[in-house]
């Protein structure tokens, strides 16, 4: 089993007010209250499910959050004192927006169960009030930790549609790569967690150099910029992607601003050629050696600097551009240091 702390745990709850919520539901079974530990809990792990969706609308205008938002409070508005809202909210949660796992929601109808057979006066055949075990409440507390309470509000899978709506309203405003890091990674970068992190650079990679549609092709250089940003700031998973996506990025699309696209990408990062395919890596060498590809695109072949130069020393440099020159200045650079 995989270490897991209560206490570490509540340091990782993302919301202020869940936090402070949830240390009710601490306090309780650490006194050995087990029957009210769980009935705050599942009070607990609703509140938060609200909380995240209007984060999800109002911060990020996520369709599907407001979507949810509405059916609660029309439910609320048929009957205030009916809870028949709170376990549908669950599923929605796994079905509308990918924020739940199938096992997840099971583990949450248990607690949801569990919550109603500690609330209410259920006999038991030796005519006692059920009181569920600590090793019971234990699990419930975990899985409500895990599955919901820890999890950003980005979690879900579906939020990419409005990262990539963002993008693209604010792709005339922020012109520059420094503000479009800066915004992306406050809104967005910092709040995504790993696993949705590496659905979005696939996603991006498809975007920028396999798919060519006009609405993608408009977005191409923000786009660019963002993969950019992640390779900068989460460079380890970044590297991850890579490793475990060979097949899908050494599937290579040759029309001429894809082509492009790439190798532009790969001049700042030529390191990325080593992740490709060996049949993939001569296809770009070839694209490189045509004749009518640009000549500042030959460092890409080229992985210590030194060669490059003497590539220069040999060869017309009047293609040589202002982007080989600061890479060949920082390579100095970490040279000299």
């Amino acid at each position: 089993m995989t270490y897991f702390s209560i206490d570490e745990s509540i340091e990782n709850i993302k919301n202020p007010y869940t936090k402070e919520l949830f240390k009710e539901v601490y306090s309780s079974y650490a006194m050995g209250n087990y029957r009210s530990a769980t009935v705050m809990l599942w009070s607990v792990v609703v509140t938060d499910l609200v909380h995240k969706l209007k984060e999800l609308d109002s911060v990020y205008n996520d369709p599907k959050a407001l979507q949810i938002l509405d059916y609660i409070r029309f439910e609320q508005s048929k009957d205030s004192t009916s809870s028949k809202w709170e376990l549908e909210t669950v599923k929605k949660f796994h079905k509308e927006i990918n924020f739940l796992e199938t096992f997840e929601v099971s583990n949450l109808e248990y607690l949801q169960n569990m919550r109603h057979v500690s609330a209410h006066p259920v006999i038991t055949s030796t005519d006692l009030l059920h009181s569920p075990t600590k090793e019971t409440v234990y699990s419930l507390i975990r899985n409500a930790l895990e599955s919901v309470l820890t999890k950003e509000a980005l979690f879900s899978s579906k939020i990419l549609d409005v990262v990539f709506s963002d993008l693209n309203t604010v792709k005339n405003t922020l012109v520059t790569f420094e503000d479009r890091e800066r915004y992306f990674i406050h809104k967005f970068l910092n709040k995504m967690p790993n696993v949705l992190v590496i659905k979005l650079i696939k996603t991006l990679w498809k975007f920028i150099f396999k798919a060519n549609d006009l609405d993608i092709k408009a977005n191409r250089s923000i786009n660019l910029d963002i993969l950019e940003v992640i390779l900068k700031n989460r460079r380890v998973l970044f590297l991850e992607f890579l490793q475990n996506e060979k097949k899908f990025i050494s599937d290579l699309k040759l029309e001429d601003d894809l082509k492009e696209a790439l190798l532009d990408f790969l001049i700042k990062n030529r390191f990325i050629v080593n992740f490709f395919e060996e049949e993939c890596v001569q296809t770009i060498y070839a694209i490189i050696d045509d004749q009518n590809s640009e000549k500042k695109y030959q460092i890409i072949k080229h992985q210590r600097i030194i060669d490059y130069i003497n590539y220069l020393r040999t060869t017309d440099t009047r293609n040589f551009i202002i982007t080989n020159l600061e890479i060949l200045e920082k390579n100095l650079l970490k040279i000299v240091v």
